[in-house]
């Protein structure tokens, strides 16, 4: 592999999870093509299994806007992975203004059938509005949504990882 191919990899599981969620939002592609892009992935991250062994679980929450679309696609995606390298996760969604009036308390069924797709059930699934509960200072938030939309309370975690999408 070349050294400009190899830059193209994504460096964090952010910038991992809003590649892999833009491609199927967007594109919305057939679970083949996904499941190959989840596996050239996953390969190019390196992985200490032993470390793996060791670490406790992180607590980590994905929010966006309305819990109807990215931030339910990246919590399925990233959980997936989480399973597949062994990565100890508590991991919710949530939306800083939920709506779960819009498809009866579940996600948005684009998202819903992209992840059935690819052999993730959604049925579990829930929208959730975003508490001040949710988050503590050992808590991750991967946010997908502008910053003036994140209420204050989020920034008592102990990481904000900020992504729009």
């Amino acid at each position: 592999m070349n050294k400009e191919r190899s830059n193209n990899y994504p460096k964090t599981v952010s910038e991992f999870l809003h590649k892999i969620v833009s491609f199927i939002i967007r594109e919305q592609p057939d679970s083949t093509e996904i499941f190959k892009l989840l596996t050239r992935a996953i390969k190019n991250c390196p992985i200490n299994q032993e470390a793996l062994k060791e670490a406790k679980p992180y607590n980590l929450i994905v929010i966006c806007d309305q819990n109807q679309g990215r931030s339910q696609a990246e919590e399925a995606i990233l959980r997936l992975i989480a399973q597949t390298i062994g990565l100890p996760l508590n991991l919710v969604s949530a939306g800083v203004n939920a709506t779960p009036e819009k498809y009866g308390g579940k996600p948005g069924p684009i998202v819903t059938g992209k992840l059935e797709d690819l052999g993730i059930s959604m049925n579990d699934a829930t929208v959730d509005q975003l508490k001040e509960s949710d988050i503590d200072e050992n808590t991750i938030v991967l946010a997908l949504c502008a910053k003036e939309n994140i209420p204050d309370h989020v920034f008592r975690a102990k990481a904000v990882i900020a992504g729009y999408i």
